[in-house]
């Protein structure tokens, strides 16, 4: 059983132990075997990858990222985000977000990249900061669904996963390990 947020601004967090209604389950490498759904492609799926490969992707599949700012891309498609995956060498850590507000935060050498939704898990954005997507990537060429990072030598250095305002995890690679996180976007 999952506890559920419902936030009142302004003034607390309210926990309740009731299920998610998606049904994802969370876990965490080895020590906790897959149980259910993970983050797989569903014909209605548009999921976003980050990879630091070295250099750094924003990658969506099945749809084309739009410009909505200088420093601001989101899908040409409307959906939720449902699950968020950071996947080292190792262990991959799986967490539900299943319609709730989600900001994923990570740091790629100097770029900070954010990846942000509504309260309701929708309106996914991906912000970098400082500058533009035009002084720190590679526009796209004919088909716009990859950003490549002008910086060549970088890492992943952290992700901080926060669902409903609230930090659910900080994640820092181990030194010379490939890091990818898969934000699940459920087209409606």
């Amino acid at each position: 059983m999952r506890m559920r947020y419902i936030r009142i601004v302004g003034l607390f967090t309210v926990f309740l132990a009731a299920p998610f209604s998606g049904g994802c389950r969370e876990r965490e490498g080895a020590r906790n075997p897959p149980v259910g759904p993970t983050v797989s492609e569903r014909p209605e799926d548009t999921p976003i990858t980050i990879s630091d490969g070295s250099p750094l992707r924003i990658q969506i599949k099945k749809a084309r990222w739009i410009k909505h700012r200088s420093n601001e891309i989101g899908p040409d498609v409307s959906g939720t985000v449902t699950e968020v995956s950071i996947t080292p060498e190792s262990h991959p850590l799986n967490l539900c977000v299943d319609g709730s507000e989600c900001e994923v935060d990570i740091t790629y050498g100097t770029i900070q990249l954010q990846v942000t939704t509504d309260l309701d898990g929708q309106l996914l954005r991906v912000k970098t900061i400082p500058g533009t997507f035009a002084e720190n990537y590679d526009t796209p060429g004919p088909a716009p669904n990859t950003y490549t990072s002008k910086i060549k030598d970088a890492r992943i250095s952290l992700v901080i996963v926060k669902r409903a305002g609230v930090e659910v995890r900080k994640y820092q690679p181990p030194d010379g390990t490939t890091t990818t996180i898969t934000i699940n976007h459920r087209k409606k």
